[in-house]
C-alpha cells in the first residue's frame, strides 16, 4: 500500500487590522493627556460623593539636585560601611548630600562629571577605589528616588521597623487574642505623582 502523501499548509501571516491599530492610536493619545487643572474635571452636579484618602500631599522646595552613581573597588557589601567611606570626602562631595549604597544625590554639582577617590578602611588600614560619575540633574520635585530615601530615614528615626516594603510600630501593636494575632500599625513608602502634586 502507497503511504499517504502529508501536505502541511502554512497560514499566511495575519497583518494588524486597521480596529488594531485604530486602539493602539487611540491608546498612545491616552498617554499624551496631560491635565492641566484638576478643578476642570469637578462634577457639575451637586451629588457628589466624598471620599477619604490616607496620601499625605508633600510640598518640595524648588531646587536642582544632582545624581552621581558610586562604585566601589573592590566591592563592598555593606551599604553602612559605603556611606562612611564616602563620607571620608565630606571636604570635597560636601555634607549636604544623601546616599543609599548606590546613588549619590548632592545639592550642588560637583567639581568634575567623574571622580576617582581613595579611602581608607580601619582598622587595617585597606584601600578602597571610589568612582563618582554624574548621572543627571533634575528638579528636587522630580527626585523620587530622593524624597523616598529621605521618607525611609524619618521613619526609621521614629522607631519604626521595616517589614517588606512598609514601616510598622511593633510598640503600638494591636494584640487580637481569639486568633492568637498581633497588628502592627505603620507605612507604605510608595511615592507618585498625580493630578494634585506628589502624595506619600
Amino acid at each position: 500500500m502507497k503511504p499517504r502523501e502529508q501536505y502541511s499548509r502554512s497560514q499566511p501571516s495575519r497583518p494588524h487590522s486597521r480596529r488594531n491599530t485604530e486602539d493602539a492610536e487611540l491608546a498612545k493619545k491616552v498617554q499624551n493627556i496631560h491635565l492641566q487643572n484638576c478643578n476642570d474635571r469637578a462634577s457639575p452636579s451637586s451629588n457628589r460623593p466624598t471620599f477619604i484618602t490616607n496620601y499625605v500631599k508633600v510640598g518640595v522646595a524648588r531646587k536642582r539636585v544632582y545624581k552621581y552613581s558610586v562604585t566601589f573597588s573592590p566591592d563592598i557589601d555593606s551599604t553602612g560601611l559605603r556611606y562612611k567611606l564616602l563620607c571620608q570626602h565630606d571636604s570635597l562631595i560636601g555634607q549636604i548630600k544623601s546616599f543609599d549604597g548606590l546613588a549619590l544625590f548632592t545639592t550642588r554639582r560637583l567639581p568634575e562629571d567623574q571622580m576617582f577617590l581613595d579611602s581608607v578602611v580601619e582598622p587595617h588600614d585597606r584601600i578602597v577605589n571610589l568612582r563618582i560619575r554624574f548621572l543627571e540633574s533634575a528638579e528636587l520635585s522630580e527626585c523620587h528616588q530622593l524624597i523616598s530615601i529621605v521618607f525611609k530615614r524619618i521613619l526609621k528615626y521614629v522607631d519604626l521597623q521595616r517589614v517588606g516594603r512598609g514601616y510598622y510600630s511593633p510598640e503600638l501593636k494591636i494584640n487580637i487574642d481569639a486568633h492568637c494575632l498581633s497588628l502592627w500599625p505603620g507605612f507604605n513608602t510608595s511615592l507618585r505623582s498625580y493630578d494634585g502634586g506628589l502624595l506619600w
